[in-house]
């Protein structure tokens, strides 16, 4: 069964800095793999501002969220 990489950078709202969490997830099918990642990610980032990324064990980006964290100048 493929496995999938999940990282979540969280904002700290009182202390600065940000908390790192990763994961690998289990799935059959990358869609199975996306839900679980959506779920995870909105429990860590409930009232926070942070990122999460899912991607393949050979690190290509599957899914991502930002919430509360504008883009980096110069992407769109």
């Amino acid at each position: 069964m493929p496995a999938y990489r999940l990282r979540i950078l969280r904002c700290r709202a009182t202390r600065g800095g940000v908390d790192v969490h990763s994961e690998w997830l289990q799935a059959d099918l990358a869609d199975k793999a996306i839900t679980q990642a959506k779920l995870v990610a909105e429990r860590m980032l409930a009232g926070a501002a942070g990122i999460a990324m899912l991607s393949t064990e050979s690190e290509r980006m599957m899914w991502s969220l930002r919430r509360g964290i504008p883009k980096p100048l110069g992407l769109v």
